[in-house]
């Protein structure tokens, strides 16, 4: 699985993360601000990951809606209390008196204190809610299989989430091993790499041309193990330091942390009025999390040369673009 992550809104602008799953018609959003993502890219999101409503990581959601109006697919949207209240009043800014043929579902995913509701928003009856059902708030909010995401609470003076996508780890037949064990590549590795690493599938059998092994054994022999990449966003949050743990649990060994710098360390009261990070809190915040780049954005437009911010991080962590 090929991933490209590509912030919509540059350093300056709007806050918007979007990932690109290449091989995949399928991409992921993380806030949508004003951006310079092309239609073709906000026509594959099918799931949208909201920090907060405020209105520089939500007024992109008219051009996300009208892109993809006429598509045939389901939009799952996430955000925090009050994101269905927001996504609603958006649609019903809008007449849908002629929106019978269309064929465009929107889930709206309200992560609450103590649970989610989902609630299915239909193009063809006009957007009103026609389904609501409530469960558990999960350890990862969405599994894809070949990835998942996770989230986090932050304090922004209201909740602010951060997200972290996390690609599931891959497998790499190592071929030298094929050719000691004298055998070709088949349908059976496909088999073998789904579940090479499932406990109870270890001495499940596996036919291999007029061989039999086990998985447990195959895995051993012929596998190699990739870790998937992990990608954090953090933005628009105050650092207390009672956070500050689970904060860098949170974006622990990430190989991207695209995480907000708004203020300089010289301007830290405002940042903390604000409820928003200096660079300097973030580049201490990436090396705390052993990350492996982090990227600055969301810098306040007052700094129209960014470089101080981008040189301040770097006082605290060396990987910083």
């Amino acid at each position: 699985m090929q991933i490209k992550p590509h912030l919509g809104g540059g350093k300056l602008g709007d806050p918007s993360l979007y990932i690109d799953i290449v091989d995949r018609k399928r991409g992921i959003l993380f806030d949508c601000g004003l951006n310079n993502f092309s239609h073709a890219s906000l026509r594959k999101v099918t799931d949208l990951f909201i920090s907060h409503t405020h209105i520089d990581h939500f007024i992109g959601f008219d051009a996300l809606l009208r892109l993809n109006l006429a598509e045939t697919k389901t939009l799952h949207v996430y955000g925090p209390p009050g994101i269905q209240q927001n996504v609603s009043g958006k649609l019903h800014g809008y007449i849908w008196n002629i929106c019978q043929t269309l064929q465009l579902t929107i889930i709206v995913h309200e992560i609450l204190p103590e649970r989610i509701v989902s609630t299915t928003l239909e193009s063809w009856r006009g957007f009103e809610a026609i389904h609501t059902e409530e469960r558990q708030i999960p350890e990862i909010l969405l599994d894809a299989g070949e990835f998942a995401v996770r989230f986090m609470q932050l304090n922004h003076k209201t909740p602010s989430f951060g997200y972290a996508f996390i690609e599931a780890d891959s497998f790499n037949v190592q071929k030298d091993a094929l050719q000691t064990l004298g055998v070709e590549v088949g349908p059976w590795v496909a088999t073998l790499k789904k579940q090479a690493y499932q406990p109870e599938a270890q001495d499940t059998l596996l036919h291999v041309g007029e061989k039999t092994y086990s998985i447990g054994f195959l895995a051993h022999q012929l596998l190699v193990r990739k870790r998937g990449v992990k990608i954090t966003y953090l933005t628009d949050f105050i650092l207390n330091e009672e956070d500050l743990d689970n904060i860098v649990r949170f974006a622990w060994e990430s190989d991207i942390l695209f995480c907000e710098a708004a203020f300089s360390e010289k301007d830290r009261d405002k940042a903390h009025r604000t409820y928003h990070l200096t660079a300097k809190e973030a580049g201490r915040l990436a090396r705390l999390a052993h990350v492996n780049q982090l990227v600055l954005f969301h810098f306040s437009k007052r700094y129209q040369d960014y470089s101080p911010l981008i040189k301040e991080a770097k006082t605290e962590f060396p990987h910083v673009e």
